[in-house]
């Protein structure tokens, strides 16, 4: 990865530090809405701990899930989390969730380049946990 070291007296409207998906997504909707955005990566690569991920990420209650058939309510992605975290579970955490990730995979997938493949055929690998819920992981690795 090449280095860019900004001449002068920068000014950001946004500095994201990590270029792993948070920061990326971060960066990405922030320009997407008008800001100056910097992006500073300590690494030789780009992409944090995602740099090397299969690309598959849960994100309950999308888009692709619903055109799926899988219109699972709010309360079974919640029921799950509650039982697969057990005393780390946080309720306004996995709220935020719940409300943020179908918003964010529409965002991706209508206003940027990134193109999601549908993850109805992705099997649960915590499927004895209650209230699984199939067909909600949808990819970032393109169409």
């Amino acid at each position: 990865m090449t280095s860019a070291t900004p001449t002068g007296d920068p000014d950001y409207d946004v500095v994201v530090v990590g270029s792993g998906a948070g920061g990326l997504s971060t960066a990405i909707a922030a320009a997407h809405h008008g800001a100056s955005v910097l992006v500073l990566e300590k690494a030789d690569v780009c992409g944090g701990a995602t740099a090397w991920s299969g690309g598959w990420m849960w994100a309950p209650r999308n888009m692709f899930a619903r055109a799926d058939g899988v219109d699972e309510p709010r309360g079974l992605p919640r029921t799950y989390l509650e039982h697969r975290l057990g005393d780390n579970f946080d309720a306004p955490k996995v709220d935020a969730l719940l409300d943020g990730a179908p918003e964010m995979v529409e965002f991706f997938e209508t206003k940027t380049a990134l193109q999601f493949v549908p993850g109805a055929g992705i099997a649960d690998i915590h499927g004895d946990t209650p209230a699984p819920v199939p067909g909600t992981a949808p990819s970032g690795l393109g169409r």
